[in-house]
């Protein structure tokens, strides 16, 4: 390699990082400076169950026992809410250690406005969650509703959480008659209202994230082209890398029509709607990829098969990590609800399959001329 070409490299390197660091230093000042209109609380409450039934409480507004909290939003706009909901002394973590600590009931939030509109709705044993609202000015109820029977949990899974459909399925996933059927427990709640600036921190995460992948994108593709960034191909693959984005276009086509139906005909999935059209992405990827490489068109002529099998194990191998540590976190299934931290277990599933298809493929491919050397002898 010529010292122009080393010099270009440097210089595109450079400016990819350079980039990379302006797009921080502009980009998370805005999200993570002092937001105006932010509304934080913390409080305990003690709830007592006995013989299954939740005593002491009065209903408000809610044929079941709850309790009431109220909020002001004060300027209309999108708003960050973050509310934790656990047992006096525990940690998400620990629950997970100890799950006869937690408390003999389900606790279903809903949020409303003054006017009584809907406008966010979950339930659990235990809580802790962030997500994003657009709110009006105006005053918020946010109603505790405790739940220990399976006809009260039916009824308010079909009225806020998934419809009359599908809410037979939350209800095995509840399992709350496990619950214990008696006893007591403080119950700390931590609720904060942020009103967000316009560009959002998920919207930087994603866009850093995507920036640094190319980046190490381009990394990869010249260590394995032993320093060319343009991968070269001959005719007999071109023609067959095509006959790969045919298959992978017409199978990511079917999946979008079958997810658009599902949404048409108003039925829940117990997954975000973003985990839905990632997935659609991954299989049509992974079978481009995977055809390409059993068609021995996949890797360039100026390629290295064997330091892509490793990049693709190391960030196969990555990911699964990544993914594991928001399942012990607690982000990765919230309430029997999967969230877009499984990208990460969409991704390590992609990589580690198709490190699995290079390996095979090139068994496959040194039985092929081993045999092939037998006839010869």
């Amino acid at each position: 390699m010529n010292t122009m070409t080393k010099r270009k490299k440097r210089i595109l390197f450079s400016s990819i990082a350079a980039f990379l660091v302006l797009v921080a230093m502009i980009a998370l000042p805005m999200v993570f400076r002092d937001k105006e209109h932010t509304f934080s609380s913390t409080w305990s409450n003690t709830i007592k169950v006995e013989n299954g039934m939740v005593s002491g409480l009065t209903a408000e507004s809610s044929s079941l026992p709850s309790t009431l909290s109220e909020f002001d939003v004060t300027q209309s706009g999108n708003y960050g809410l973050s509310l934790q909901y656990l047992p006096q002394g525990y940690s998400l973590e620990k629950l997970e250690k100890q799950p006869e600590a937690g408390p003999g009931f389900l606790t279903g939030i809903v949020i409303k406005e003054s006017s009584g509109n809907l406008v966010y709705a979950t339930c659990g044993r235990v809580l802790t969650f962030d997500t994003y609202l657009e709110l009006e000015t105006g005053r918020y109820q946010m109603q505790f509703i405790y739940l220990t029977k399976e006809a009260d949990y039916l009824s308010f899974a079909s009225e806020y959480l998934c419809g009359s459909a599908m809410a037979p399925l939350y209800l095995e996933a509840a399992q709350i008659s496990t619950l214990p059927q008696s006893g007591s427990w403080t119950m700390e709640y931590s609720f904060r209202l942020a009103k967000q600036s316009p560009i959002s921190f998920n919207f930087i995460s994603v866009l850093l994230g995507l920036l640094l992948g190319i980046f190490l994108v381009i990394i990869i593709l010249s260590s394995i082209t032993n320093g060319e960034l343009k991968e070269r191909y001959d005719e007999r693959q071109e023609l067959e890398r095509g006959r790969g984005f045919r298959y992978a276009y017409f199978t990511l086509l079917i999946y979008i029509f079958g997810i658009v139906s599902i949404d048409m005909s108003g039925l829940s999935t117990p997954v975000d709607t973003s985990v839905l059209y990632m997935t659609g992405a991954i299989i049509s990827i992974a079978i481009y990829v995977i055809y390409c490489i059993w068609h021995e068109s996949y890797f360039a002529l100026n390629q290295r098969m064997s330091s892509l099998m490793i990049s693709f194990a190391l960030i196969g191998i990555a990911n699964l990590m990544i993914a594991l540590t928001s399942y012990l976190g607690g982000t990765l299934i919230q309430n029997g609800h999967l969230t877009y931290h499984v990208a990460n277990l969409l991704c390590a599933l992609l990589f580690l399959v198709l490190f699995g298809a290079m390996f095979f493929k090139k068994l496959s491919s040194r039985r092929e001329t081993e045999g092939e050397e037998d006839d010869e002898a």
